[in-house]
């Protein structure tokens, strides 16, 4: 999804498109992709990603409006078969983005919301009014409920600062509960990370409810947020500043250098990066330190 959408920003659609098909190929009957499969489609893992069901509607919709599928392929068949899966199964994702946790995950709830606006305007689009309005309505309650179950009151990492998203708020996805406290819930980090109290585990993770434009990149709740990550988990390397994934992460090198044997210290993620200037841009700062930092990477 992230390499086939920066190529259609570069004006490229051939691959983007034939990534689309791909995906489309290998869509199950109920709507939902496998978390990752091989060239022939058969999946490996078996893990639930409710971003991944709901990234390749973002890459549906942005080739469908750029006239890119026109006389190839109509997307709009396998969009609304996965917005279908998203309403029946969501909100809570079997695991977050980095296939480790289950629970209410802001990046997650952010590209479900987006992927499902843009369901509703394609069914607009074949006349069916009733279920834009339903699609809408979901995405809305949604929305309306970030908050209450990603943001932390009680944080306790930050002086000054204990209000912020975390990075997941944990739950089971067979039997969730629609009002998990993320204040008192308990995360296990996985990578010899241990239990620990949800609220002081962050990760940049809420940065995509700004860049899918969920929230304002002002949202004051955003900027709290942000200055705790960057008090956390941010590093000033040689070639410019970087973000491990959150605290307490386990996967990467250990302390010494040595390889990940099962456990580690963590390791700064150069996508994070980018990230991070996908939100400065959006705040109407200057990206380019970001951009710079991702070439000397």
């Amino acid at each position: 999804m992230q390499s086939a959408t920066a190529l259609l920003a570069t004006g490229q659609t051939g691959t983007p498109l034939r990534a689309l098909i791909w995906l489309a190929a290998l869509q199950r009957t109920d709507g939902s992709f496998p978390q990752n499969s091989w060239l022939d489609g058969t999946a490996y893992w078996s893990g639930l990603q409710l971003d991944e069901i709901a990234a390749p509607i973002l890459l549906g919709w942005r080739l469908y409006k750029q006239d890119a599928t026109i006389g190839l392929f109509d997307p709009r068949v396998m969009i609304l078969r996965a917005a279908a899966y998203l309403i029946l199964q969501g909100p809570v994702t079997g695991q977050d983005r980095w296939e480790e946790n289950a629970g209410y995950s802001p990046s997650t709830l952010a590209t479900v919301i987006a992927s499902l606006v843009c369901v509703a305007e394609c069914a607009n689009e074949l006349g069916n009014t009733k279920l834009a309005d339903f699609i809408l309505t979901y995405a809305d309650w949604v929305a309306a409920h970030i908050e209450e179950w990603t943001v932390t009151t009680h944080g306790e990492l930050a002086d000054g600062l204990p209000r912020h998203y975390i990075r997941i708020n944990p739950t089971d996805p067979d039997a969730p509960d629609p009002h998990a406290d993320p204040n008192t819930t308990m995360i296990q980090v996985a990578n010899g990370g241990g239990l620990r109290p949800a609220r002081n585990v962050v990760g940049g993770d809420f940065l995509h409810l700004v860049r899918l434009g969920i929230r304002s990149a002002n949202d004051p709740i955003v900027r709290d947020s942000i200055e705790v990550i960057d008090r956390i988990i941010k590093r000033d390397l040689p070639q410019g500043p970087g973000w491990r994934r959150y605290n307490r992460d386990g996967y990467g090198e250990n302390d010494d250098g040595r390889a990940f044997d099962g456990a580690g210290v963590g390791r700064c993620w150069p996508i994070l990066t980018g990230e991070r200037g996908h939100y400065e841009l959006a705040a109407g700062r200057d990206p380019m330190p970001f951009i710079k930092a991702m070439e000397n990477f």
